[in-house]
This record gives C-alpha cells, sequence and structure tokens, in this order.
C-alpha cells in the first residue's frame, strides 16, 4: 500500500513540471533557429502572426540577428530545429 501511494505521489510530482510548457501562438514572441542550409540566416526572431499550413509567420524587426528591416517571413514547420 505504501508503495502504491509513493509512485503516484512521484507520478503527481512529475505531471507538475509538465504542464508549464505550451504551443506558441499568434502575438507570442519567439526565436526560431532552422535547420542549416545553404543561406545565410537560420536564426529569426519576432511575433508571431500567423500559424497555418505547415507554415509559422513572423514579423521580425530590425533588432532580429538576420533582418536589417522590419518584414514578415515565412517558415515551414518541418524545418525548425
Amino acid at each position: 500500500m505504501l508503495q502504491k501511494t509513493l509512485v503516484v505521489l512521484i507520478l503527481m510530482v512529475l505531471a507538475l513540471g509538465i504542464a508549464d510548457a505550451r504551443v506558441p501562438k499568434v502575438g507570442d514572441k519567439v526565436a526560431i533557429e532552422t535547420a542549416p542550409t545553404r543561406t545565410i540566416c537560420n536564426h529569426f526572431s519576432g511575433e508571431i502572426t500567423d500559424i497555418e499550413n505547415g507554415l509559422i509567420c513572423l514579423h521580425t524587426d530590425k533588432n532580429s540577428a538576420c533582418s536589417m528591416v522590419d518584414e514578415d517571413i515565412c517558415i515551414g514547420i518541418g524545418s525548425i530545429i
């Protein structure tokens, strides 16, 4: 009986740590790193403007690592690491 109670308590503690993660939503500020390719840049940061059809679209600003101007970009979800 004591072992079952101990196992249940341990599982509850583990479940509490997992509950903090969530899927990004429109309006969240994120930093995305893509798989290395032949392009110059593979690191983007900005605010999510749209998520659909396997793409995540961001509004990047001049402070982003790879952007010299404010612009909107869309990145394939499959290339995000």
